[in-house]
């Protein structure tokens, strides 16, 4: 069977943490729609991955000439659950006019489930999609139907959602949390979430640790403690006030359920650059945001710019060898780069050379940027293998 996945705002992340976690690579992608034509488990990829919005099957394919109104509609017949058809339709296309040729499609399919004699209802979204949280709130996997109708080429593929991303737990745990501090900056859960994942992969190595040495509010080893439970955990920041912060946080999601009382951390207050004299062994998966530089406010002239970066630049060149040094050959360090954004200058950091001196090689292929747009500083995420 087919399947197809709907990623969040940044596919390109998104697609390389499926792989990572599932070893699955779409067929074709449409913007942040992917189609895979390999076994894959939505319902778990929708529950442990952080770029993953909607995932499900695809229960027709066609050539486009040969899909109409009735094939849709006889299957909801053959599959009806409840006296109520409730439904919500989305159309991906490579190209606007493509998409606008079934822009009446929702339309005739009420019509063509009306001689059923039961309350059919359309549910409709902004710009037409259906928000995972729509999907959620009126049970449309259970107790309705969520398609997606895929037009490729001269292909129609229509999809029928089997899993949503949960909105409410993500934002409880970014909004929820005891400890957030705005002014060092917030690590969003999703991006944490798709670092580790990229990190270890389908699931961690026997007895493996996973540091955070730049922890701050520990979003990190939070979203760790929930993705691999059987990892043992160390968060380590220069700021004491930061790692009794996290702490408190590790702590919340104990007392929520989240994780296991169990869940092993072990907490330092140390510099990167010191931290290599206060363990005692060494740590396979290292995934940190590290410090971005000072905050921008998008009127920074070049120098400005360059000044900043340089900041940021030291703290990698002294950081680098101690990290590299802390793992076996084979070992994952997941990190972030900052892109400085301000008056047309685009300028982005590039440890590429310090970090292969110092025993990596990049994997990333240079284009996993997260950010909003006109957003002062991007966040690249590089992916880097110990040597």
């Amino acid at each position: 069977m087919s399947h197809f996945c709907l990623f969040g705002n940044h596919p390109d992340i998104s697609e390389t943490e499926l792989f990572s976690v599932f070893g699955s690579k779409p067929a074709f992608r449409i913007g942040p729609l992917a189609v895979f034509h390999e076994k894959l488990d939505t319902k778990a990829a929708s529950d442990i991955l952080g770029g993953l919005v909607k995932a499900g099957d695809i229960i027709w394919e066609g050539n486009a000439s040969d899909f109409n109104t009735d094939i849709l509609a006889d299957w909801i017949k053959k599959h009806h659950k409840k006296e109520k058809i409730l439904f919500g339709l989305t159309v991906y296309a490579e190209h606007k006019k493509e998409a606008g040729r079934f822009k009446h499609l929702p339309i005739k399919l009420k019509k063509s489930l009306k001689p059923l004699g039961k309350k059919v209802r359309w549910v409709t979204g902004e710009r037409g999609e259906i928000r995972p949280v729509t999907v959620q709130k009126l049970k449309m996997i259970d107790e309705g139907y969520d398609f997606a109708v895929i037009l490729h080429k001269s292909k129609v593929h229509i999809g029928k959602t089997t899993g949503v991303q949960d909105a409410n737990l993500w934002s409880d745990r970014d909004y929820g949390r005891p400890f957030r501090d705005a002014k060092t900056g917030m690590l969003p859960p999703k991006l944490a979430r798709m670092m580790v994942n990229i990190a270890i992969g389908k699931k961690p190595k026997k007895h493996a640790r996973l540091m955070d040495p730049f922890c701050g509010a520990g979003t990190i080893l939070m979203e760790a403690a929930m993705r691999a439970p059987e990892l043992a955990l160390i968060g380590s920041d220069i700021d004491d006030k930061q790692v009794r912060g996290a702490e408190r946080n590790i702590q919340w999601l104990i007392k929520r359920n989240f994780v296991d009382e169990k869940t092993r951390v072990e907490w330092m207050v140390s510099s990167a650059q010191d931290i290599g004299n206060k363990l005692e062994s060494n740590v396979e998966y290292i995934v940190t945001e590290g410090f971005l530089g000072r905050p921008l406010q998008g009127h920074e002239s070049a120098n400005e710019l360059l000044q900043n970066m340089s900041e940021v630049e030291s703290i990698w060149e002294e950081t680098l060898p101690i990290l590299s040094k802390l793992q076996n050959k084979g070992g994952k360090l997941i990190c972030i780069w900052p892109e400085y954004h301000a008056r047309g200058n685009i300028m982005p950091l590039d440890m590429t050379k310090t970090a292969k001196d110092a025993g990596y090689k990049r994997l990333d292929k240079n284009n996993l940027l997260y950010g909003r747009e006109n957003q002062h500083v991007m966040r690249k995420i590089v992916i880097l293998e110990k040597k």
